[in-house]
């Protein structure tokens, strides 16, 4: 027997997803930032990890007639500069149906629930948010959302015709266990499901899947790169909106940059005053934008773990080498990367001094 036409363009179809996905490695070839052999291996991994995410996001969860809760980010899923102390989750949606979003966040110290478009930074790209302080929690511990287009129950996050997707943050920063009972279900007219695989449909999300691999990459590699311009500071994101646009959480200001350290030097940041907020963390990061291993190690701070000083403020020692300070954050074997601080439901900003110092300086203080 011969191929078929349609054989063979299924063929091509798949080695078109592999030539796109292959270009993502082109990321290991950066020059624009320090790329050392550490560095590659976790780049490796990195691009494989994206991988799985983005065929969990394009493929197997892209459906909104039937949406898939999946996660987002975790332990191993990292990307962005995702937060330690956050469970995330996203789901495809379509403002032509309506959903309800269940779960119990009590253990959470902040949730949010974010609609969000095209990933262009437009603003048609924005559709609605809730978040712990704008929810009402139902007597039974659970809180019920509500998602579409026109209002519908009291909390209710809008869609509009170009918002694709929703986000959910769930910020737990003291207890060990991140497991949030949460689920989506579309209530609307369920029999407009389609259950079969269109094959123009999976070529589609087929490509797609690459080309947010490629993509993903490419924009935090160039945040990477853009940050060396201010190494070791901790600057505010110049353009919030923008960061919202693209999926962000409108009561989060977020602050990032990069860092270089030699084997005898840490980086001191100094928060002289925190402004009331919900809650605040800073973190490290490789040059991939992956927080670093919070399973086995203290790489990240928060509101209820920080030690702060006796006048309010905060200090933190990021180094390589117990300084023996109680809010040291460990650079395990890196001596370069990502910085990513947020503040939550704060009203203006702060701000961060930064200096490197030697650390038998710092031990003899």
């Amino acid at each position: 027997m011969v191929p078929t036409d349609r054989q063979k363009a299924a063929a091509e179809s798949w080695g078109n997803f592999c030539d796109m996905l292959k270009t993502a490695g082109e990321q290991l070839l950066r020059t624009d930032f320090p790329i050392d052999q550490f560095d590659l291996a976790e780049g490796l991994r990195y691009l494989s990890r994206l991988t799985y995410a983005s065929i969990e996001r394009n493929m197997e969860g892209a459906n909104p007639q039937k949406p898939l809760l999946y996660v987002l980010c975790n332990e191993r899923i990292k990307i962005g500069g995702d937060n330690p102390d956050n469970r995330y989750f996203a789901a495809a949606v379509d403002w032509r149906h309506r959903y309800v979003l269940r779960g119990d966040f009590r253990q959470c110290s902040y949730f949010s629930v974010v609609a969000s478009g095209r990933g262009d930074g437009s603003d048609a790209a924005r559709g609605g948010a809730v978040n712990s302080r704008t929810t009402v929690t139902g007597a039974d511990g659970f809180t019920e959302i509500h998602i579409g287009r026109e209002p519908r129950g009291g909390n209710h996050v809008t869609l509009n015709e170009s918002t694709t997707l929703v986000i959910v943050r769930c910020t737990i920063e003291t207890t060990a266990s991140k497991d949030i009972d949460v689920s989506l279900e579309r209530i609307d007219d369920g029999s407009s499901v389609d259950h079969a695989a269109r094959y123009d449909a999976v070529t589609d999300a087929l490509q797609r899947t690459a080309l947010f691999v490629r993509n993903a990459a490419s924009y935090y590699g160039d945040w990477t790169a853009r940050f060396q311009g201010h190494l070791n500071e901790l600057p505010i994101y110049p353009d919030q909106a923008q960061l919202v646009s693209l999926g962000g959480d409108p009561a989060i200001q977020i602050y990032l940059s990069a860092w270089a350290l030699a084997a005898d030097e840490c980086l001191v940041i100094e928060i002289d005053e925190i402004p009331d907020c919900i809650t605040w963390n800073f973190q490290l990061c490789n040059v991939w934008f992956e927080s670093l291993d919070y399973t086995i190690a203290q790489v990240h701070l928060n509101s209820r773990t920080a030690v702060y000083r006796a006048d309010g403020g905060v200090t933190m020692v990021v180094s390589g080498s117990d300084p023996g300070h109680p809010n040291w954050l460990r650079t395990l074997g890196h001596d370069h990367g990502t910085l990513c601080l947020r503040l939550v439901g704060a009203s203006e900003a702060l701000r961060a001094n930064t200096r490197v110092s030697k650390a038998s300086e710092l031990t003899r203080r």
